[in-house]
């Protein structure tokens, strides 16, 4: 796992985690983008993260970005994301996506995003926004129904 930096389009900085695959030395690998829950405050902390290490071991890159609204990089980071959910949040993740690309780590046609409540609303949302960049996409424990979210949740 190794941190990385790179600009949203909207010139924001952005950082995250690749966890690269021993085959990556010969090139281009399949890669899964996983988008972290919350979304607000939760981080990418570059910590060991078992599910990056399986899918590592499986041969895929990883690519982890802490996105505008994530915990860790100041109030206004974290503002930056407040009613953003399918806007620049999800933009940062395509962003991020995309510079893995430009950077020769994922093969353009061989991507999946996966994540974990607002990971799988974000995870669901790229395929839905970006369905030429995305072959796939899983979410578990999602955040779906967004008007129940705003009558009943936690989260601004």
């Amino acid at each position: 796992m190794r941190p990385i930096a790179l600009q949203a389009r909207d010139g924001l900085p952005l950082h995250g985690f690749v966890t690269l695959p021993a085959a990556a030395a010969s090139g281009k690998v399949p890669m899964v983008v996983m988008p972290h829950g919350g979304p607000f405050g939760i981080f990418d902390n570059g910590l060991f993260d078992e599910d990056a290490q399986v899918l590592a071991s499986a041969g895929y890159a990883v690519l982890q970005v802490n996105y505008r609204g994530s915990g860790n990089y100041g109030l206004a980071f974290k503002q930056a994301g407040a009613g953003q959910w399918g806007g620049t949040m999800q933009d940062d993740v395509t962003d991020a996506t995309r510079w893995a690309i430009a950077q020769g780590i994922a093969d353009p046609a061989r991507i999946c995003i996966y994540g974990a409540s607002y990971g799988a609303y974000a995870s669901l949302m790229g395929v839905a926004k970006e369905p030429a960049l995305y072959r796939c996409a899983a979410g578990y424990v999602g955040v779906y129904d967004l008007p129940m979210l705003y009558v009943r949740g936690d989260t601004p």
